[in-house]
């Protein structure tokens, strides 16, 4: 509060020879021009008739001089108070602006967020249904496999990019080992792995992978053997760029 008020009185009598339209000097040379003057006076006169005649002449045009000098000093520092008042209402206003500008961005972020999240949600909320009508095909031809022979061929997963691939789930309702699938694709395959599956993961097995052609390979898996509660994963990698769905068949 201290410096704040010694700055605004310094401004204020800085704005003083502003008001004016001069400077320090310019103000000051008067005064000291009629100082050297009443010093030639006591010279020339004498020192007892200048102070006789001081209240009479040069007192009273110092006193007026003064006076003038105090209205001046006294509406600078009025005018510097209410400039100092409006900048500070500007920058308050700006300040207040940034605010509310920064207040709308935030909602607006947040409006997106909540957007995105909705968008994710429902995605998720798709795959569930992709997944549970896929875990109700298989579980409807397992049934299927328990009344008559056969091979069923589930294409559950496709990935794109830099690293293309197609993963199948194989099903049967006959025992084989070892078990073999041949794979015939439309794409170069550059690789490919063939596994069985049960309720516990992926248990141990030995198999092996023989080059048939760029885009046919046989995978075969020695055991354990291929049934009903062991179904076979395949997952094959294909040589970019694949710009559609990939389209394999298979033989047993």
């Amino acid at each position: 509060m201290l410096f704040h008020l010694l700055n605004l009185l310094a401004r204020s009598l800085a704005a003083v020879p502003a008001l004016l339209g001069s400077t320090w000097i310019g103000i000051l040379f008067p005064i000291a021009v009629a100082l050297v003057g009443e010093l030639i006076g006591v010279v020339l006169f004498g020192w007892k008739t200048m102070i006789e005649n001081w209240r009479k002449a040069t007192g009273i045009g110092f006193a007026a001089l003064g006076v003038g000098y105090a209205f001046l000093f006294v509406f600078c520092m009025v005018k510097t108070v209410y400039l100092d008042h409006v900048q500070l209402v500007a920058a308050s206003e700006g300040y207040r602006s940034k605010l509310t500008t920064m207040a709308q961005d935030r909602d607006r972020e947040l409006n997106e967020l909540k957007l995105l999240c909705a968008r994710n949600g429902g995605a998720s909320g798709v795959l569930q249904q992709q997944l549970t009508s896929v875990q109700s095909e298989l579980n409807t031809c397992l049934l299927q496999q328990k009344e008559s022979p056969a091979f069923h061929t589930f294409a559950v997963s496709r990935e794109g990019g830099t690293d293309p691939r197609m993963e199948y789930i194989f099903t049967t309702n006959v025992s084989r080992s070892p078990a073999s699938v041949l794979a015939t694709c439309d794409f170069p395959i550059v690789n490919g792995r063939l596994r069985p599956m049960n309720e516990h993961g992926n248990p141990a097995f030995t198999g092996d992978t023989q080059i048939l052609g760029s885009n046919k390979r046989k995978f075969i898996v020695a055991s354990p053997t291929w049934n009903a509660d062991t179904p076979l994963f395949l997952t094959i990698f294909f040589q970019p760029p694949v710009n559609r769905f990939p389209s394999c068949s298979f033989s047993f």
